[in-house]
């Protein structure tokens, strides 16, 4: 079975661009130091800010962008039922991955349990997939209608 060259590009976009918010938040969490005086609580709320901005506007901005430029692209067909199974398994894979990956950033391996890596999985699944789902397909379907609407031929005139 040969898989096209679109699906295995949204895949790979739809795996990775989520992973890089894991992964810059947990190198943020771990720069919290474990003593809490009065300076550690300033930067306490300045990692929990930047965090935010990562994770609510940055990331749904990148899969969007990212996803626009994938759907600007000339593709032959456009079929939305296999498009949506690839970014949902994409979406999934990354959000596994993820959270282990910020797990094991954040926590030391001693402490992680499978409790709390499926909970932290569930977590990460109904914060973000939604966002970045809807982000993804939003800037796919409007990219490859603006690559349809550059595109169209004009019609001949009737006379």
């Amino acid at each position: 079975m040969k898989i096209s060259k679109q699906f295995q590009l949204i895949l790979a976009v739809a795996f990775f661009v989520p992973l890089i918010r894991n992964i810059g938040c947990g190198v943020l969490f771990r720069s919290i130091p474990t003593t809490l005086d009065i300076n550690s609580m300033y930067l306490v709320s300045l990692t929990n800010y930047l965090t935010v901005v990562i994770t609510l506007i940055i990331t749904p901005i990148l899969v969007f962008a990212s996803f626009y430029y994938i759907g600007k692209k000339p593709y032959q067909a456009f079929e939305m039922r296999p498009i949506l199974l690839v970014l949902l398994i994409g979406k999934i894979a990354s959000s596994v991955v993820g959270a282990i990956v910020y797990l094991v950033i954040t926590r030391p391996l001693i402490v992680i349990s499978i409790p709390t890596i499926i909970l932290h999985i569930s977590q990460t699944i109904l914060t973000y997939f939604v966002v970045d789902y809807l982000a993804a397909l939003a800037g796919l379907s409007i990219g490859y209608f603006r690559q349809k609407k550059l595109t169209l031929t004009p019609e001949p005139e009737i006379s």
